[in-house]
């Protein structure tokens, strides 16, 4: 004869049954979110697979459209052109592609401080060793560069203490010795921040690394961004000219050299803002308009200026669904030349 269930046989049930239900429950949370944590791996997974694509697709489009362009104008770009002006957009299935062109040619190239190491050699303030007959190329040449550097930065506003400990620290960046310059700082200085790291040796490769050389925090980056930058070393750098018809305001201080100083910051960036829309005709039409027309013809380093680009960055931003990124490419546009990639680069 079967027992009746009691009371205490009812509960236990009943507690077994809701333990069941809830083990089964947690089990389906954990798989429902192992599931969804999958399917958005996946997602951004192939969201960046896709990017990639993009960005190379991006590439591509720019290369092409540059060439147009160079052979179009012959190199002579203005500020004025679409893209330089205001940026391009390329619709895109789910996305867009902004096409944003900068003329490289009209930073300071900070390479230029760069010796080989069997030429290093200590580079103090004072006369260039240009005017030195007793100096080797290869000091007058670093001499000069660092003249030009610490002038354009004192242009830019520049305390002339920060400024020659700027050009200081680059040069003991790119060097291979072990005695720091004047202000400047070598292995036994970067070894002991938090990370600590050695001095590179070689000449810069992208302008973001100036970010790790002494002095160059996120304010001074910002102020000289504009006039400062890094052309890679297989670039034909000889045959670069400053654009005068693509200088913008903030790279006044990039002429200050080139006019042996003799002109005022706010003359310089005068002589910018009173450019014509389409840009001087020729070089003869700039020297000839003032303050440029009143200087001595020999304080004027007429070598340096032209009005074709030779280096120009293409920023290309491109957006898909939610995901987003920047990457710049410095294209080298020599003249009788085929355009070429010199770097690439993703900013963000």
């Amino acid at each position: 004869m079967r027992r009746a269930l009691g009371q205490s046989d009812s509960g236990a049930a009943l507690i077994t049954v809701l333990l069941l239900v809830a083990t089964m429950s947690a089990v389906a949370v954990t798989l429902t979110f192992m599931l969804t944590n999958s399917l958005q791996r996946s997602i951004a997974l192939g969201a960046q697979a896709q990017m990639r694509v993009y960005v190379a697709a991006a590439e591509d489009i720019a290369e092409t459209r540059l060439t147009d362009l160079m052979a179009q104008f012959e190199g002579r770009l203005l500020a004025s052109m679409p893209g330089l002006a205001a940026p391009v957009e390329v619709p895109m299935p789910e996305g867009r592609l902004q096409i944003r062109v900068r003329d490289y040619s009209n930073c300071f190239d900070v390479n230029q401080l760069y010796t080989p190491p069997s030429e290093n050699r200590l580079v103090v303030a004072g006369p260039s060793m240009a005017d030195d007959e007793t100096g080797n190329d290869g000091e007058q040449d670093l001499a000069s560069a660092r003249d030009d550097l610490i002038t354009i930065l004192q242009a830019s506003e520049l305390d002339p203490n920060l400024a020659e400990e700027l050009v200081a620290g680059i040069i003991d960046w790119m060097d291979s010795d072990l005695s720091s310059q004047p202000g400047g700082a070598e292995d036994s200085y970067y070894s002991t921040l938090i990370p600590p790291y050695r001095t590179s040796g070689l000449p810069l490769e992208f302008d973001s690394e100036l970010s790790a050389i002494r002095g160059f925090d996120p304010v001074q980056r910002d102020v000289l961004r504009s006039v400062l930058c890094a052309i890679p070393p297989h670039a034909e750098r000889e045959l670069s000219k400053v654009n005068i018809n693509t200088l913008s305001i903030e790279q006044a201080a990039r002429l200050a050299p080139i006019f042996s100083d003799e002109l005022a910051i706010d003359e310089l960036r005068d002589i910018i803002a009173s450019r014509p829309v389409d840009g001087w005709v020729d070089l003869i039409d700039f020297f000839a308009r003032p303050p440029v027309s009143a200087l001595n013809p020999e304080l004027i380093r007429r070598e340096e200026l032209g009005t074709v680009s030779s280096y120009v960055v293409i920023s290309t931003k491109i957006t898909y669904r939610e995901h987003g990124r920047v990457d710049d490419i410095l294209f080298e546009t020599l003249p009788g030349q085929p355009v070429r990639v010199l770097r690439r680069e993703r900013t963000s």
